[in-house]
């Protein structure tokens, strides 16, 4: 009932005795993933005599429903809840989303921490209590030790957040409580350098593509995350374009930050 890469998760965790040896996922998985990338399983099975696909799916499908609502907050932080619930409505039944979240893999846990990250950091401009920074730095931190993407989306928000709070756009938050959360998360990311040097160091095509995705990142992200493919991908793409433009015509800098999530991929 395990799939290839499943299967590559239930090795590394059955090989995995304690948390110190799945801190050494690197050398079990040719550097692909971060060492927390396999922590959701691991969890999940302890005290199981043997790690069985329910088990080994399971957390999966608690990231994927919590990224449904972590979207929705993030909508309705952003712009209003109606948005919010549209946007989670649309994940919820994307083919993709659905099918990652079966799935013993770390995809759906770097989704939920990506979400959380940017909720807490535009719910930190919006509001300024300092837990949310807080929130901010662990997901961030998470983030960056469950999947190699992660490099890119917590490097953009750091910029996005540097620019609102130091006054570009709305936000008039202090910048020193941000600026502390930052360098959190960068001492904290110290110890995985070694295991992203592996990783892009290896042969695998995942690392030569990972971190630069190319120009055709956007078109083929609403085909994967939408419909995978025909006339409903249009649907997709067509409220992209509709909330890009209303937007531009709002002219909301906080809004406008998150195209920098989009936009980060293609650097």
């Amino acid at each position: 009932p395990l799939w290839l890469d499943e299967q590559s998760t239930a090795r590394v965790v059955a090989g995995s005795p304690d948390l110190a040896a799945l801190w050494n996922t690197g050398s079990a998985d040719g550097y692909l993933h971060p060492p927390l990338a396999y922590l959701g399983q691991w969890l999940a099975t302890r005290g199981a005599p043997e790690p069985t696909p329910f088990r080994l799916r399971l957390p999966a499908a608690v990231a994927g429903l919590l990224s449904l609502a972590l979207l929705a907050a993030l909508g309705a932080l952003v712009f209003d809840r109606a948005t919010g619930l549209v946007a989670a409505g649309l994940m919820a039944v994307s083919i993709y989303h659905v099918d990652y979240s079966q799935e013993a893999r770390p995809y759906m846990a770097a989704m939920a921490l990506t979400l959380g990250h940017y909720t807490a950091l535009f719910a930190w401009l919006e509001r300024g209590h300092v837990r949310w920074l807080a929130c901010f730095a662990a997901c961030a931190v998470l983030a960056l030790y469950t999947h190699h993407l992660a490099l890119i989306h917590v490097a953009v928000s750091a910029g996005v957040a540097a620019a609102l709070a130091l006054g570009i756009g709305r936000s008039r938050r202090a910048w020193k409580p941000l600026a502390v959360a930052l360098g959190c998360v960068a001492l904290a990311y110290v110890p995985q350098i070694s295991n992203l040097v592996g990783f892009l160091s290896s042969e695998e095509i995942t690392a030569r593509h990972t971190l630069a995705l190319g120009p055709r990142f956007l078109h083929a992200a609403v085909q994967r995350w939408g419909s995978g493919a025909g006339a409903t991908t249009l649907l997709y793409e067509a409220c992209f374009l509709a909330g890009a433009l209303h937007i531009a015509v709002r002219r909301d800098a906080t809004a406008l930050a998150l195209f920098g999530w989009v936009a980060g991929p293609l650097a």
